[in-house]
């Protein structure tokens, strides 16, 4: 049975009852979204107000495959030098729009450590790590993204090597101040799970503060160009080196209360080391790179031949690696996943609406998809089982492990028989 729940301050959040017993089960605060946050997200949901026009596949839309393939670093970014999407707008947004229909891998990794120091004379600490384990949660996001481009008072790459603001043709380069601005802003975003085309809210003490003094209410950035119109400026403009870097990203869940709420689930097994918990995303960034003119004619087998024999292949080396680094990018659009998103319910419906139901100026809206609470109670056991077993895996856990092994079970009957 839903319950609605009146409008309640950004920060607030609910915590959860602790129990006494050994089965207690201890749930950290986890915010519920605000209710400005709800209308807004609800808006985009409804009729995508708050996204740009021209993010959706056009009519007739046929997935688009080219040669890529995925980067060995820790991102793993996916990377394709096809030049048929340097030159081919069109080709470009296809494929960009294929590869958005398969959403980031989303890991949520836990760590414990512990400093300890040697009896030697030169006393010197070193960390041992008490468990290390990671919980994969892409099954919880959704295949289709949001496109989104950025607004034009966002200072960020639009095709040259400096991050710049404005509208196409009327651009200007960023301050250092409003980049680090922007750069911090970006994580709390994330943090709080608000979805990328927020803007920044506006500093207290400005002209456009709300007269009552309450903070200035969350608004949808303003872009003039859609992602159409970016693919379409990148493969017009004349740069031998050039990169268009497509971000994939999640919002929904307030992921640093997540984390703070796993933190408080791992400190109730009585563990007083060192925790960390953050969220990892990879194959979140499509990069969109053609090789230039200049290293596809180093790269030539006979070039690569000629330069070894008169050992010149060093130096060729040095060229060929300047040329594909000294390339400018465009950091403008993504495509965004809702782990849960905001429908709006019927008034007469809102005492039979299941879930989470927050009020809003325009009306109740209904909470849809996985919630942080839920995937917690899901969790909480096996995360206290593999801290207490010390568990260090790289391997990812896709559900959580057997509830409880014989030995378990054993111990647990002797002691409620006792």
């Amino acid at each position: 049975m839903g319950k609605a729940h009146p409008p309640i301050p950004l920060v607030s959040s609910c915590a959860l009852a602790d129990h006494a017993d050994e089965e207690q089960s201890k749930e950290a605060a986890i915010t519920i979204e605000s209710a400005d946050i709800v209308d807004l997200l609800a808006d985009t949901v409804r009729n995508g107000s708050c996204v740009p026009t021209g993010g959706e596949p056009p009519a007739h839309f046929e997935p688009l495959e080219a040669d890529h393939w995925v980067c060995t670093n820790v991102e793993e970014a996916i990377v394709s030098q096809d030049l048929h999407l340097a030159k081919d707008g069109g080709a470009l947004y296809r494929f960009l729009l294929t590869q958005s229909a398969t959403p980031p891998t989303v890991l949520l990794r836990c760590r414990g450590s512990r400093d300890e120091t040697d009896s030697t004379p030169s006393f010197s600490s070193t960390s041992t790590v008490d468990f290390d384990f990671v919980i994969d949660l892409t099954k919880h996001v959704p295949h289709t993204a949001t496109q989104w481009t950025v607004g034009d008072a966002e200072p960020v790459l639009r095709g040259r090597k400096l991050r710049e603001t404005g509208a196409p043709g009327h651009t200007r380069l960023a301050g250092h101040a409003a980049v680090k601005s922007y750069r911090a802003w970006r994580e709390r975003r994330t943090q709080r799970g608000l979805p990328p085309w927020v803007r920044e809210p506006v500093a207290a003490g400005t002209k456009e503060k709300e007269d009552n003094g309450a903070p200035p209410r969350l608004e949808a950035t303003k872009p003039s160009m859609t992602l159409r119109q970016w693919t379409e400026d990148f493969v017009t403009a004349r740069h031998s080196c050039k990169e268009f870097v497509y971000e994939k990203s999640i919002y929904g869940w307030d992921v640093q209360a997540l984390c703070r709420a796993v933190t408080a689930v791992i400190r109730a097994t009585g563990y007083t080391g060192h925790v960390n918990v953050r969220l990892e995303t990879r194959r979140a960034k499509i990069i969109v790179r053609p090789v230039p003119r200049l290293s596809r004619i180093l790269g030539h087998p006979l070039v690569t031949a000629v330069s070894l024999i008169t050992f010149m292949f060093p130096l060729v080396w040095i060229v060929r690696r300047f040329a594909e680094r000294s390339s400018v990018q465009w950091t403008v659009a993504g495509g965004a996943y809702a782990m849960k998103r905001w429908e709006p319910v019927e008034g007469e419906a809102v005492e039979g609406a299941e879930g989470v139901v927050v009020q809003t100026p325009s009306g109740p809206k209904r909470a849809v998809g996985m919630q942080e609470r839920e995937w917690l109670k899901m969790w909480e056991a096996s995360i206290q089982r593999l801290v207490s077993r010390s568990v260090a895996d790289i391997m990812p856990l896709k559900t959580p492990p057997l509830a409880a092994t014989i030995p378990d079970f054993i111990s647990k009957f002797v002691h409620r028989s006792s």
